[in-house]
């Protein structure tokens, strides 16, 4: 309605006004605002009385970019201080990534330096990202269990590192693998052939490893078996009952039982020697123990007998 009307036009008149006198102070004449709409002299307002700081930061975006311009193609001189300082830090990001990327591609800061707008930096990372790619590529290639060329050329630099350190990884992986097969080998006392280990796929090493590592294990359980055995005929020597009691024991047990009977016979050897016993009429402990036993029953009850016994 009319009122409404009014009152806009009576708020861009005060709005004007306050721009004008702001205007004013900032250096433009009246008869260069006049010919403005009031947009225009928003701008021209913000341009006069930013004037130092819109020209600094236009020179700092021309450095990052002298082509640069605003949206829609508009001119840096055209364009608020609000506006030019979103671009300038819109290209300043820009810069920050350009120089992580440089640094990766192993230029110096010194280097980085030599080329000031981002599209010159730019340039020259990409060329250097290609060589780097070229070179690792080239490596890769060298390296055994490799991608296919077409399939490297599709990779970014940083996949094209990670394929080479996992590659590196396996190849070191694979020398362990090498070593160890020989290693076991020489155990089992089997010849290997280098060449043919070489030749083989890391699954193939895998494989060969596990069978020699099964066979160290069947080999040292035949071994534990027969000491197991030996054990059990040592024990049958001096205890026949504990021999059988023990027939399906593990190995762990029958040595600790071999090692408790042979103690025993110890002590009983050192026992009959001194009651004057010969310790080998009786291989058996029991037998000993018992012959033991006797001998000292009967010198304990010649010793309870009195002089002249005989009545």
């Amino acid at each position: 309605n009319w009122n409404d009307l009014s009152a806009a036009i009576a708020k861009a008149e005060a709005t004007r006004k306050a721009l004008e006198a702001e205007g004013l102070k900032a250096g433009l004449t009246q008869a260069e605002m006049d010919k403005m709409s009031l947009s225009e002299l928003q701008k021209a307002v913000d341009k006069a009385k930013n004037k130092t700081e819109i020209e600094k930061t236009i020179a700092d975006i021309k450095v990052l970019n002298p082509n640069a311009t605003g949206s829609n193609g508009t001119a840096l001189s055209d364009m608020t201080l609000d506006e030019l300082k979103a671009l300038l830090s819109a290209l300043q990001q820009e810069r920050a990534t350009l120089e992580a990327a440089a640094r990766s591609a192993g230029m110096k800061d010194d280097e980085i330096k030599q080329y000031s707008s981002n599209a010159a930096l730019q340039q020259v990372v990409n060329e250097k990202q290609k060589a780097q790619r070229d070179a690792l590529i080239k490596e890769i290639l060298a390296m055994e269990g490799h991608p296919s060329e077409s399939e490297l050329q599709g990779k970014t630099l940083d996949e094209l590192k990670a394929i080479k350190a996992q590659l590196t990884e396996q190849a070191a992986q694979r020398t362990a693998l090498i070593s160890d097969i020989k290693a076991l080998a020489a155990e089992l006392g089997e010849s290997v052939d280098e060449n043919a280990l070489k030749g083989m796929t890391y699954d193939q090493l895998v494989a060969k490893k596990q069978e020699l590592q099964n066979k160290k294990a069947e080999n040292n359980n035949k071994k534990l078996e027969e000491q197991r055995q030996a054990n059990l005929a040592a024990i049958a020597k001096l205890d026949p009952d504990a021999a059988a009691a023990l027939k399906d024991a593990d190995a762990n047990t029958v040595s600790a039982k071999l090692n408790d009977v042979r103690s025993l016979r110890a002590n009983l050897e050192a026992t009959a020697a001194g009651l004057g016993i010969n310790a080998a009429d009786y291989p058996i402990n029991a037998a000993l123990e018992q012959a033991i036993k006797e001998k000292q029953a009967a010198q304990s009850s010649s010793s309870d007998t009195p002089a002249g016994g005989n009545s």
